[in-house]
């Protein structure tokens, strides 16, 4: 899995083979020995090079979560067996809220408190406030849903309002424009998140849409980004994100703007203060993040 994992990030079998130091053929039969035993394709090989088949891609994205969170469990592992040192706050965020301003605000403490350390745990928004509530995550950046604020009992700090955009292949017709009306969203098919792990999303979107006047031509939803994008590459289909995303698109996947407002409101999230290190954080995001600067 670490080296399909590698593999899939290279997309390289030649450089994937001389960074590890093994023979290309070597690698190969890994690959193939892999691919037997799922029972599916995980690579596609052509003269434009080598590819992630839509199943791979999907495990790809999959792996490296999995891999993430147990170098993260191995790092919390080691810091209880080495006992009381330096603070360490676990944090959930989302796909969504993590291609924001998020990255800037955690570097930013970071270089004034000296000592803290972050356990970043990339999960769907309904998940991290589950986690925030019962203790297992010390606060998370998330989609603000004041439904769950509610239902656990969370505080909360504004972070930023990414205003939303329309998503597309390269190759879609409507790629070239630089602004669009949502009501494309009716005119072509819509590629969406499903209701398990996407709900907030979900919830917090498709009302601004209804407010439109705009019913959603939804043909496919699926479970991870990764596959959403894959799918955009391969077809007609279109979606919305938040506008963070556009920083970050893969190769294949472009960005539009739209004529009309829809916002995207993102916050962290905390279960109390009582911790010195979480107060710290708290009070350093409501003087330095721009929504909450902007209250």
């Amino acid at each position: 899995m670490q080296l399909f994992e590698l593999l899939g990030r290279n997309l390289s079998f030649r450089q994937t083979a001389e960074s590890i130091g093994i023979a290309q053929p070597a690698l190969t039969r890994a690959i193939q020995q892999l691919e037997s035993e799922l029972g599916f394709k995980l690579f596609e090989r052509s003269r434009r090079g080598t590819m992630l088949t839509p199943a791979g891609a999907l495990l790809h994205e999959r792996v490296c979560r999995w891999i993430q969170e147990m170098d993260a469990t191995v790092k919390d592992c080691r810091l209880l067996a080495e006992g009381p040192g330096e603070a360490r706050l676990t944090l959930g965020c989302t796909a969504q809220s993590s291609n924001g301003v998020m990255t800037q605000l955690l570097y930013q403490f970071s270089s004034i408190e000296k000592q803290e350390h972050f356990n970043l745990r990339v999960i769907p928004s309904e998940n991290a406030y589950a986690g925030v509530a019962d203790g297992t995550l010390d606060g998370a950046f998330l989609i603000h849903d004041e439904e769950l604020l509610t239902k656990y009992g969370l505080g909360h700090v504004p972070i930023e309002v990414q205003r939303m955009v329309a998503l597309c292949g390269t190759n879609h017709p409507l790629a070239r424009r630089k602004t669009i009306s949502v009501r494309v969203f009716q005119e072509w098919p819509v590629v969406i998140g499903t209701k398990f792990g996407w709900e907030v999303f979900r919830r917090v979107v498709l009302p601004q849409l209804e407010s439109a006047g705009v019913n959603l031509n939804i043909v496919r939803e699926v479970t991870a980004q990764q596959m959403l994008f894959e799918m955009m590459t391969r077809s007609n289909e279109i979606t919305l994100s938040g506008s963070g995303a556009s920083l970050v698109l893969p190769p294949g996947i472009t960005s539009i703007g739209l004529k009309e407002r829809l916002k995207m409101p993102i916050c962290f999230t905390f279960a109390s203060v009582s911790s010195a290190t979480i107060g710290r954080f708290v009070d350093y995001l409501k003087v330095t993040a721009p929504a909450s600067r902007s209250m």
